[in-house]
């Protein structure tokens, strides 16, 4: 953890950069996950969704990594300590819970107090876990899952009400910790059953399957959100997934930093490499030696651990092992194929739990192993002292965790228009969410994990905002962009503030500020030399501008039919909605299009409404024979200059698969497709 406690309420961890430097990453949105969590439990908003990212559409957390458990922990201290100091405490938390929890374990299996101490030791320096402290606060937090497995053995051999309730909430805490560790427990629960010798199997299974069916009760409101999510979830294909495994030349190659590998004189590359962080499976000298004694030499209780650490060992090396351009299936491939374990896209991660179940089987065969008197008291110092050389983990790489000083006072806006629009405005740059929990305020953008691409490309159909994510074009696109797009974008996302981040542009030079200020029809607020904020005003940069549509809700990309050249899109789901910007004084607009309806499981006809500002404007029947067919409407006025919104209510959608005879893989909910919208003032 050096040099962190060094700068613990000041930097953040961070992966390094090929050229050596650190890059802000993901320990800036678990400070948001912290402040989330937070203000759900003081009951001010919900946990599994949220607006004040992606304002106004909102996004579901279900699938993203929350990790509750982090958040409830970190809720007392946050005033006092704030984000970065909470993030951190949380870190060194989670080491000091590894190392007790596995040592606590590998004494009720047997193993002595020196013995049990080597086991926390290798535990905690794992290399598998160290590579993901700078990234994952979630992976770190591998501390429930020794404890959990010491709860469930408790509970095997005392039996009780009260051990068997610990049990159950210590699975939940690994679970609310993270998802992929609830897995990992799952497939090594068979080791509780050390003290058995096949000896009431059925009592011990029985007592095993209430605790976890307690815990999936206890996670139940969690798990049925999933179910319900109307999101989904990002599936990874096996191709994918095989390039987030452990990588099986890394079993036996010290990552570069460490002693070993500078002793060895091989190729230095950069500490905590981005590239490296899911598939770093670096055993270790002294844990590979202890591994192979414990399988051969061991006793059953050492033999279950190491063939626990090797199942997993398994399952990270992913779907399959590449030997040329043959490919051999390995039991990953079953695992990652199972129905629920979707989210899963990095195999990985399974050796990170793998630590645990070998330090605790290499203790208790030390502990059983006869030496001679005297003996064991010398060599436990010598194997900690060799794995301190063999794991010791090179510095952290850390970065700074400012919040600028124009967030700390953001000007007053409308309420109708509360959002801060950052740009460069890419949903990955983790900051921004690290900004709001000072400035509190809803943002245009946000970094949400697995959920599926489609639930962003949302945001590439609003005018401008595809190509002001772009760093090496916001400047450009910002100097001659259109000022009623603009004004367009702003709308759209009720966007009463506007930062423009000049120190992430590739070429901030390309615009001037009094410019910029005059297309946006906003006040320069402050400049503090690298960040420029834009308070705005009103919509005067669009009164000349001609009526124009976009596209902003349940809508996907869709293939170019060849008679259609305007762009088309997908209509997902039942309802989708367009916004509809009209100019100043217009008192009829109107409105047509182009509609193709997708084929419906039924059969039928697909029926059509559509609305605009809540009022019926068409009701129409779509034959599926018709293929594409035009409509037209007139729309009445009053018309608002802050945009009206146009909604496309249908029947049914089914996703393609399901329709019979459909060799179609894909798992959209179509109703139809929609195309050249035009529109002429009256």
């Amino acid at each position: 953890m050096r040099p962190l406690p060094l700068h613990i309420a000041t930097h953040l961890p961070a992966f390094t950069h090929p050229d050596g430097n650190p890059v802000p990453g993901d320990p800036f949105m678990f400070c948001w996950n912290l402040w989330w969590v937070k203000g759900w439990i003081s009951a001010r908003h919900d946990l599994l969704f949220t607006r004040h990212l992606f304002h106004p559409f909102g996004i579901g957390l279900v699938y993203h990594t929350l990790s509750p458990l982090n958040g409830v922990l970190a809720a007392p201290f946050w005033n006092d300590l704030g984000p970065v100091a909470s993030h951190n405490l949380l870190l060194m938390f989670h080491s000091l819970l590894t190392a007790v929890g596995t040592f606590f374990l590998a004494r009720v299996v047997g193993a002595g107090r020196m013995e049990s101490f080597l086991a926390g030791e290798i535990a905690v320096m794992w290399p598998a876990r160290i590579s993901h402290v700078p990234v994952h606060l979630n992976i770190a937090g591998t501390g429930w899952i020794p404890l959990a497995l010491l709860a469930l053995i408790l509970a095997l051999r005392r039996s009780g009400p009260g051990i068997l309730a610990a049990a159950s909430i210590s699975i939940a805490a690994v679970a609310l910790t993270d998802w992929h560790h609830l897995v990992s427990l799952l497939c090594i629960t068979w080791v509780t059953l050390v003290d058995s010798d096949g000896k009431n199997l059925k009592r011990n299974l029985a007592i095993l399957g209430t605790a976890w069916l307690i815990a999936v009760a206890c996670l139940s409101p969690i798990i049925l959100g999933m179910l319900r999510n109307p999101c989904g979830i990002a599936v990874r294909s096996l191709k994918e997934k095989s390039g987030f495994s452990v990588a099986p030349e890394s079993l036996i190659t010290p990552p570069p930093g460490y002693l070993l590998s500078r002793a060895a004189g091989l190729p230095a590359g950069p500490v905590y490499p981005e590239s490296a962080i899911e598939t770093t499976g670096y055993l270790g000298v002294v844990p590979l030696a202890l591994l192979i004694g414990g399988l051969i030499a061991g006793g059953r209780r050492s033999r279950l651990f190491m063939l626990a650490a090797v199942l997993l060992m398994l399952f990270a090396l992913g779907p399959e092992i590449r030997i040329g351009r043959t490919g051999i299936p390995l039991p990953g491939r079953l695992i990652h194929v199972l129905p629920g374990l979707e989210f899963s896209r990095t195999p990985g991660r399974f050796m990170v739990t793998a630590g645990i179940c070998l330090a605790v089987g290499a203790a208790v065969m030390i502990s059983r192993t006869r030496f001679r008197p005297g003996w064991r008291n010398g060599l436990v110092p010598i194997l900690g002292g060799l794995c301190l050389v063999d794991l010791l983990p090179p510095p952290l790489p850390l970065v700074e965790a400012v919040i600028p000083g124009i967030y700390r006072n953001l000007p007053v806006t409308s309420a109708d228009r509360p959002a801060v629009l950052d740009i460069p405005c890419s949903w990955t740059i983790r900051e921004y969410q690290y900004f709001q929990t000072r400035h509190t305020r809803p943002i245009s953008t946000g970094f949400v994990s697995r959920i599926p691409e489609r639930v962003f490309q949302r945001m590439d159909e609003l005018p401008l905002f595809k190509d002001l994510a772009d760093p090496d074009r916001a400047a450009d696109i910002l100097a001659s962009a259109d000022p009623g797009k603009l004004c367009d974008l702003a709308s759209i996302l009720r966007a009463g503030m506007v930062v423009v981040h000049r120190n992430l542009m590739s070429d901030p030079a390309g615009f001037n500020a009094r410019d910029l200020a005059a297309r946006w029809n906003a006040e320069i607020w402050r400049d503090d030399g690298n960040r420029l904020i834009l308070v705005l005003n009103d919509t005067a940069p669009r009164k000349d501008s001609p009526p124009r549509a976009y596209f902003i809700r349940n809508w996907a990309p869709a293939e170019t039919w060849e008679r259609i050249a305007f762009p088309v899109r997908w209509a997902l789901g039942k309802e989708a909605s367009a916004v509809l910007f009209v100019p100043e004084n217009t008192r009829v607009l109107n409105l047509s299009f182009q509609i193709f309806p997708a084929p419906q499981r039924d059969g039928d006809a697909q029926a059509m409404t559509l609305r605009f500002n809540g009022r019926e404007a068409m009701k129409v029947t779509l034959l599926p024979e018709n293929r594409w067919s035009g409509y037209a409407c007139e729309l009445t006025g009053p018309f608002d200059p802050e945009g009206n919104r146009l909604d496309f209510e249908f029947r049914s959608a089914t996703p393609p698969r399901k329709l019979r005879g459909s060799v179609s893989e894909d798992t959209r909910p179509l109703s139809a497709a929609v195309a050249g919208i035009r529109l002429e003032a009256g």
